[in-house]
């Protein structure tokens, strides 16, 4: 996956995020700074469109595919 705003640990971060798999502490935490840092908000949105397509590919778990069907496709930005 792209992105370079604070390395592989960010992008690690963003893609758990995504997939729901951060913890409410960390989440709430990580929302913070993304709503805060424009440079953050723009990788964790082409990381969100990396996960999508990871997902329309058939390279997600069960677990990680149901979570993009209810939380991302049907996310109100992307109408």
């Amino acid at each position: 996956m792209g992105g370079n705003v604070g390395g592989k640990n960010e992008e690690r971060t963003i893609v758990r995020y995504l997939l729901g798999e951060l913890p409410a502490g960390e989440r709430a935490k990580f929302e913070e700074r993304y709503f805060r840092n424009d440079d953050l908000f723009e990788q964790l949105d082409a990381l969100r469109e990396e996960v999508i397509d990871q997902y329309a590919n058939g390279r997600l778990s069960a677990g990680q595919s149901e979570y993009v069907a209810t939380h991302l496709l049907n996310s109100p930005d992307r109408l």
